[in-house]
């Protein structure tokens, strides 16, 4: 009788986007590690490898074809958030706010979708400027800055007079 699962045939269905880490310890609880079965733990070594390779530049330096800018529209006195999709993870570098239509005032937040961290709030004229931290340095406003599809920026046009425009710089770091 053979001890020796195969790891490729517990993920043969799966998408290499849909593999995660819950996924890849249940496929293994069951097994035991001895020199007979060092073939099946190559497949979850491969399948890690293949994974990390896919989603993360290696180091999480920046993916160099995939940074970019993204920017949250509001209108007086709305709320919107930068949330990257799926699986990537944003290393952000700047944030700029630009007041439209007059000078708006403009917060951020961390955000995990209920619970908040305040970062700051600050005014912004209509040539826009970079969100720099005049209260709270360096508590909650460092390097790096990093946000994910768990935890991301809420931003708010605090005013109510005027619209803001909410410009991040970021380089993603994984897919």
């Amino acid at each position: 009788m053979s001890h020796e699962p195969d790891i490729f045939g517990y993920l043969a269905t799966s998408k290499i986007s849909e593999i995660t880490t819950a996924l890849l310890d249940d496929s293994t609880k069951e097994t035991y590690a001895n020199k007979s079965n060092v073939k099946f733990w190559k497949g979850p070594i491969s399948i890690w490898a293949t994974v990390r390779a896919s989603r993360t530049y290696p180091g999480a330096l920046p993916i160099p074809e995939e940074s970019g800018m993204a920017t949250v529209s509001l209108g007086p006195g709305e709320t919107g958030v930068l949330q990257p999709p799926g699986t990537e993870i944003w290393h952000v570098k700047a944030i700029m706010g630009t007041g439209v239509g007059g000078t708006a005032n403009g917060s951020i937040v961390w955000f995990d979708g209920s619970q908040e961290v305040k970062l700051d709030t600050q005014s912004f004229n209509t040539s826009g400027q970079l969100f720099t931290d005049s209260t709270n340095f360096p508590i909650t406003w460092c390097e790096p800055m990093i946000i994910t599809g768990s935890l991301y920026f809420r931003f708010a046009e605090t005013g109510a007079a005027n619209g803001l425009n909410m410009t991040v710089a970021y380089h993603k770091v994984s897919r």
